[in-house]
């Protein structure tokens, strides 16, 4: 075997590392987000146990999930001292959700059923071009 395969095998193995080590370090700060007030762990909901409302979106689309007045109920909050919340998939996307967009019903989590557990994705359905849409969405924050 001549050195330059062993260079390519050693370059596999350190950028292998790397990558490891950016996981888990995403990991980490994930995890410290989870831990502080207003943080909620979508799966630890039980948003299962909530009606899902059909959900009409641009050229007629329809969605079967759940609006965020709906969850903010189940979590006893009122929506009105809500200023955003913080929605933030497994790979650490986020995108943030104004008061206006919450009352107006502009947002919706919807199901990826077929799937355990359960994966949510944030939708917004009357966004043409689907810009904003998250999918996997870990936890949330209310600010």
């Amino acid at each position: 075997m001549t050195i330059k395969y062993w260079v390519f095998i050693l370059l596999l193995l350190i950028i292998s590392l790397l990558v490891m080590i950016q996981l888990r370090d995403n990991e980490t700060a994930l995890n410290q987000e989870i831990n502080k007030e207003g943080v909620f762990l979508l799966n630890s909901l039980e948003l299962e146990t909530l009606e899902l409302d059909l959900i009409s979106g641009h050229n007629g689309v329809e969605f079967l999930g759940y609006t965020l007045d709906n969850i903010l109920n189940k979590l006893d909050i009122v929506e009105d001292t809500v200023n955003t919340i913080t929605f933030t998939s497994h790979d650490g996307r986020s995108i943030m959700v104004s008061h206006s967009e919450i009352i107006q019903h502009q947002v919706a989590l919807i199901p990826n059923k077929g799937r355990k557990p359960v994966e949510y994705r944030l939708i917004f359905p009357n966004d043409n071009f689907r810009n904003r849409w998250i999918k996997n969405i870990y936890y949330f924050k209310i600010d």
